[in-house]
Formats: structure tokens, sequence, C-alpha cells
């Protein structure tokens, strides 16, 4: 797996488990101690998409664990840098008797990696003082799970957990009773993904 990559990433995490006297139940997927996803069938290999990444540096590891409960784990640590800045044309001063127009200003192309998105996530409004609605859009009918986190990755609050319809826009309240202002993520958590959303939270 590429250990670079440039922010907002789409990290694709493979890996292999077997297991000579059972059988490979699942294998998870962390980010530091935060568990990112899981993939219960190793059917093509096993797996995660972790989108939306942005840049820092983070050890994930993969946990298996067999028919029996025993486990394992491997690690490995990347880099998600900030993408460069995009480039910017000029234009020479115009001779004192111009004698033909001007050539006009061309627009500066935009240097962007970032994948097509399947699922659209926001949250507002963002600050927020009392309440604030967190939205998003699946392609698919799937099931999810939607999670407030402070920034030292603990979970604070679970907001959705089911079956949601795919094309529909979904809406949470999202409440600041018992949190203290402070700079919090929302994680929607597919099968297959991980989108993340700062959300802030002032007096």
């Amino acid at each position: 797996m590429n250990s670079q990559f440039t922010a907002p990433a789409s990290i694709s995490i493979r890996t292999t488990a077997t297991d000579a006297d059972g059988s490979v139940a699942r294998v998870e997927f962390f980010s530091g101690t935060t568990k990112i996803g899981e993939d219960t069938d190793g059917t093509n290999g096993w797996s995660y998409s972790w989108n939306g990444v942005a840049a820092g540096t983070y050890e994930l590891t993969v946990k298996a664990t067999d028919n029996a409960g025993a486990t394992a784990s491997a690690s490995i640590t990347v880099a998600v840098t900030q993408p460069a800045p995009p480039p910017v044309a000029t234009v020479p001063p115009p001779p004192s008797e111009p004698t033909s127009p001007l050539p006009s200003v061309p627009e500066a192309p935009v240097i962007t990696d970032e994948p097509e998105r399947k699922v659209f996530l926001e949250v507002h409004p963002n600050p927020f003082t009392r309440n604030a609605q967190v939205e998003f859009t699946l392609k698919e009918s799937e099931e999810v799970s939607l999670e407030l986190y402070d920034m030292r990755g603990t979970l604070i609050r679970q907001l959705f957990k089911g079956v949601t319809e795919g094309g529909k826009k979904n809406k949470y309240n999202l409440k600041a009773d018992g949190l203290t202002p402070h700079v919090y993520t929302v994680h929607l958590i597919t099968r297959k993904a991980f989108y993340v959303q700062k959300v802030v939270l002032v007096n």
C-alpha cells in the first residue's frame, strides 16, 4: 500500500488474513485507536476504503479475528500532505500606445486529486451554539452509523445507526446539551467507506 497521499485523500487499505485451523471471521481497520471500519467478507480479499482524509500522519492498524476469537494485527504509518497550490498566470503590461486589443487573462487551472464522492455529508449551521443539523445523502440504501467524536478520537455519542434509503437526504439533529464549546468531528461510517466533517460548538 502506498504510504504517501495528498489531501483530501482516498486511502484503500488491503491486507491478507488466513487461519490454519479455522476461518477468519472479520478484519477491523483502525486509525490510531479509532476504529474506522471492518470487512466481514474476504471473498475478494480483506479491504476498506477510507475517504476524505485530511493532511497529517496516521498509524493504520488491521486486526484479524478468527472464528474462535483469536486475534492478530499489523500496522503501517502513512502520511497525507496538503495539495500543491495551483499555478498563477500573469499578463505583461501593455505597450504605451497599443494598436491591438489587450490579451485576456487565462483562468488558473485547479489541481486536485479528490475522487468522485458517493456521499454528501454536511453540518449547518457551522459553527453552532445550541442545535445543528447533520445531513447526508447516499446513492444506495445501506446500513450506516452516524457518530460524534472529540478531537482526541473519543466517541461522544451515536447520532444514528440503521439502514438509510438511497437517493434520499437524511437529516439528524445535533444538540449542544452536555457538550462544551470545542471542535468535534461527525463520522459517517458505511460498510465500505468512512467520511468525516468538522463541526465547531461556540458559546
